[in-house]
């Protein structure tokens, strides 16, 4: 299985910081529309497995530990 690490950039709108974070999740929940193109890595299940920058709660096959 391959890994895949995507940029996303999120805008919201509100009189508030969290207000506007709040509008921009739900935004995004709604409709996440396609990833770009060029604006993601793919790395083969080895390489990922010790990324030191993914969470310890993702486990290898993407899921989330709980």
């Amino acid at each position: 299985m391959k890994h895949y690490l995507f940029k996303v950039t999120l805008s919201g709108y509100g009189d508030s910081l969290q207000s506007a974070w709040a509008d921009a999740t739900e935004q995004f929940a709604q409709d996440p529309g396609a990833p770009d193109d060029d604006d993601y890595t793919v790395e083969d299940e080895e390489e990922g497995e010790n990324d030191p920058q993914l969470p310890e709660s993702i486990c290898g096959d993407g899921t989330i530990a709980v």
